[in-house]
């Protein structure tokens, strides 16, 4: 498993990709229309940058780096958000913040189908 420091509607979070996941967002970057090679180099340089593989400790606790937790500003509480093949891990104000934009970004296709 991957960690990644990242952003979901301008706010901090940390992002965890199985490597196979993390590799199909390589490709679909590498495979996305106009842009040089040069700028998807350096976009995906940036990726792995703030990337780190994930360890899990002894009693199967996920160990995640300090630089990332304060990117994120996760402190002993954090909220797990389930995405299309990852996960977020939040800070929990923050998520509230995140799905609170979420919500009001989806009212239209949740009116269609009335789930949420």
């Amino acid at each position: 498993m991957l960690l990644l420091s990242g952003r979901r509607l301008e706010l901090p979070t940390v992002k965890a990709y199985t490597r196979e996941k993390f590799q199909q967002l390589i490709d679909k970057i590498e495979a996305t229309p106009g842009y040089t090679e040069a700028q998807i180099d350096l976009f995906i340089g940036r990726l792995y940058a703030n990337c780190v593989e994930a360890i899990i400790n002894a009693q199967g606790k996920l160990l995640i780096p300090k630089q990332m937790c304060e990117h994120a500003q996760l402190s002993s509480s954090v909220r797990l958000a389930a995405r299309r093949g990852y996960f977020e891990l939040w800070e929990p104000s923050l998520y509230e913040e995140v799905s609170r934009r979420e919500n009001a970004n989806i009212s239209d296709i949740n009116q269609s189908y009335g789930i949420l």
